[in-house]
């Protein structure tokens, strides 16, 4: 085996790969737009027509051109957000991108985030149905997206001081086989190599740091499955 000492390079590599693997287990959790091509366009179209109208929805259809905001001409998305005020442990708010369909109008008070969008915020009581199980689905997709982040932030950290504890990474992959799925190709080729005269250099030790082991391999292995998918 050849004697690969732990650099600032080596432990870069390391994260970097922590992080795609990380990407890549978030990639189904990630939040999206309610663009014109989304199941729930049609549905949230009329919830957001409806709720702009809500001070004079006698006006709607009848109101002149000349009193009426033209979406096309400036606005690209409107931030809608869904706060549902009767959860038990606290109100767990849903902002999402909606993308107004080609020729939306609404009244010219329509709030403006910046310019290119506006915002709204959409009443408990105006999204049952299915809105109301797609607000369900969003907040455990919104929290399974940072339980996962939060893992891979703390693997990260772990990670790091584990092999900042080390003397090179033949040491730490002895003392932890697990970190081999987290090590880039090319370290554990060059880990493997026969060698003529082994390094004898010494290097004081330092502080225990502990890990997660059943993090740390319920992360790797779970990698290792939706890659074999792709």
């Amino acid at each position: 085996m050849a004697y690969v000492r732990l650099t600032e390079t080596l432990i870069t590599d390391v994260r970097t790969k922590i992080e795609s693997m990380k990407n890549k287990a978030l990639d189904p959790y990630r939040d999206t737009a309610i663009g014109t091509e989304h199941p729930m366009h049609e549905r949230f179209t009329t919830v957001v027509e409806t709720h702009l109208w809500r001070d004079a929805p006698e006006l709607r259809g009848v109101m002149p051109e000349g009193y009426l905001h033209k979406f096309d001409n400036d606005i690209t998305y409107m931030q809608l957000s869904l706060r549902n005020s009767t959860a038990s442990e606290y109100d767990e708010t849903v902002t999402k991108q909606w993308v107004p369909p080609t020729g939306f109008k609404a009244p010219l008070q329509t709030p403006a985030l910046h310019r290119y969008s506006a915002r709204a915020d959409i009443p408990r009581e105006t999204w049952e149905g299915e809105i109301g199980e797609w607000y369900a689905t969003e907040v455990e997709r919104a929290k399974e997206h940072s339980r996962l982040s939060n893992q891979y932030n703390e693997t990260m950290k772990t990670v790091r001081q584990f092999l900042e504890s080390q003397k090179s990474l033949n040491a730490a992959l002895k003392e932890l086989p697990e970190l081999e799925m987290y090590v880039p190709g090319h370290y554990l080729d060059r880990v493997k190599e026969k060698v003529v005269r082994a390094n004898t250099s010494s290097v004081p030790d330092a502080p225990k740091v502990e890990v997660d082991r059943d993090q740390l391999a319920s992360l790797a292995i779970a990698h290792r499955m939706a890659t074999a998918r792709d």
